[in-house]
């Protein structure tokens, strides 16, 4: 009975395994957001820089261009234009007004600037230029491909140090604990021992481990939550960078104080993340404006995929609640919205002193997706977690959730507010 007692002990290691395993979760989630934050903010500098090099270097050849025709005649600028057009490897045309001088390079620019060249006030031609293949481009991507390549390696390297040295203070709790065992096992007993005291000890560490599972199922549900919060910030920064990249968006002090800002969240969440909780702070707040605020930080994003997003908020709702996590709960549903919504549709939130209610005319879910939606079962868009969220913030606040929906028609999430 000796034996079964001190085997049971051992269990003691599940202690150890749970703020091994915790720790080694939170640093993986911790330094792998770090490493796509730092390779957004690359892009996205680097992104900038190139573009506005390569206006730079066009506005440049307009001038060369223009000077070339002032001063000596037009013939030598389109000379000029070809050989430019080699030596940068890339792509132009050039037509005067009057269509008696022209240039086109062997491929004909697809997506290119075009300038106007202007000789005394007057316009002489048009010039195109397309820099798709520009060396400038190309010595862009090696220089990508090095700093990612770094950062890869970076990465493997902290994570193989850490879990060395997590193994190794494993390898000691578990020499510990067998030499404790060896040595009750050596003991010579001399005579009968009541074992009661043992099986009450047995039925309190028990009941502690049961304890620890249920925190460290907790830990790991808050770390999820926060780490599906990051979502929307970087979907934002992706978008932003994507059309920038695309010449739909001209960069400007706007657009880097939004980057900025979205930026600043995906930090406030790392730092949750790092302090592993989810402690809601209640406090007195303008729901109108919290709503009014996360419409807008995501009305590109529906823009961009074709999407119309309409609200109707009643001014001045007040609730008692934590500014954060509520903000988590309407970023998640229009985040559905988004995903399931096609281009030429709309999106409509509305807010009242009853209730708040995001409604979109997407692909609806069927009624056995809807009997799901709140379990926390990841799809293969991730939607079952964010509602899995959702559910859990509107329960703490005492707030009431229901969705109606329908395949082909569309979807509705209604809170309803404590009063």
């Amino acid at each position: 009975m000796v034996r079964d007692t001190v085997s049971k002990v051992c269990v003691m290691r599940n202690l150890f395994d749970f703020l091994s395993q915790g720790l080694s979760r939170s640093f993986k989630v911790t330094f792998t957001i770090l490493f796509i934050v730092i390779n957004v903010a690359v892009i996205t500098v680097n992104t900038v820089y190139i573009n506005a090099t390569i206006e730079r270097q066009n506005v440049s050849l307009r001038k060369m261009v223009e000077h070339l025709i002032y001063y000596t005649d037009e013939e030598t600028a389109l000379t000029y234009l070809e050989h430019y057009g080699h030596t940068h490897e890339i792509y132009l045309s050039y037509t005067s007004v009057d269509g008696k001088y022209t240039i086109v390079t062997e491929t004909a620019p697809s997506n290119g600037d075009t300038y106007h060249i202007i000789i005394e006030g007057e316009k002489h031609g048009t010039l195109v230029i397309d820099n798709a293949q520009s060396d400038l481009f190309m010595a862009n991507l090696t220089y990508l491909i090095v700093i990612n390549a770094m950062l890869v390696s970076l990465y493997v390297v902290f994570l193989l140090y850490f879990n060395h040295q997590m193994k190794k203070q494993n390898t000691r709790i578990i020499k510990d604990m067998r030499h404790l065992q060896k040595n009750i096992d050596t003991v010579n007993f001399t005579q009968a021992y009541d074992f009661e005291e043992f099986s009450q000890i047995e039925r309190a560490f028990e009941a502690t481990i049961r304890k620890i599972k249920a925190l460290q199922k907790s830990h790991r549900d808050a770390i999820e939550g926060l780490a599906h919060g990051i979502k929307t910030p970087l979907t934002i920064i992706r978008g932003l960078v994507e059309g920038i990249a695309q010449n739909r968006i001209e960069p400007n002090e706007a657009i880097n104080t939004s980057i900025e800002e979205e930026t600043q969240r995906i930090s406030a969440l790392i730092e949750k993340i790092i302090e592993g909780t989810m402690t809601d702070a209640h406090e007195v707040l303008d729901m109108s404006e919290l709503v009014h605020a996360s419409i807008e930080r995501q009305r590109r994003l529906f823009e961009d995929k074709g999407i119309t997003l309409h609200h109707d908020i009643t001014p001045k709702i007040i609730v008692k609640g934590d500014n954060d996590a509520l903000r988590r709960v309407l970023e998640h549903l229009l985040q559905n919205s988004l995903t399931h919504t096609p281009g030429g549709k709309s999106v409509t939130v509305r807010l009242n002193e009853t209730h708040l209610e995001v409604e979109d005319k997407g692909s609806g879910m069927t009624k056995e997706t809807l009997e799901k939606a709140f379990e926390r079962a990841k799809s293969s868009t991730g939607s079952g977690v964010g509602l899995a969220i959702v559910k859990t913030i509107v329960d703490t606040h005492g707030f009431l959730i229901d969705i109606d929906s329908k395949i082909g028609e569309g979807t509705r999430v209604t809170i309803r507010l404590r009063s």
